[in-house]
């Protein structure tokens, strides 16, 4: 995975890469794999945080990502 442009919240980084995964990372004296989301489509744009929902904009959609609750 090569990361292209990431965002940061809380302790966490998401990195996006062009092939279509989204990684959330914990940042600390160790890295830490938290989540990994595979989307159908190439993301070519910085993943943006609003609120509790992490939006990722793809090739041809806006998709929306959050914990369950």
């Amino acid at each position: 995975m090569v990361a292209f442009p990431s965002c940061c919240a809380r302790d966490d980084w998401f990195l996006a890469s062009e092939e279509g995964e989204v990684l959330v990372v914990a940042v600390g004296d160790s890295v830490e794999i938290l989540a990994r989301n595979e989307l159908a489509e190439a993301i070519k744009a910085t993943p943006a945080i609003a609120g509790n929902t992490l939006y990722v904009r793809t090739l041809g959609n806006l998709i929306a990502i959050r914990e369950s609750d």
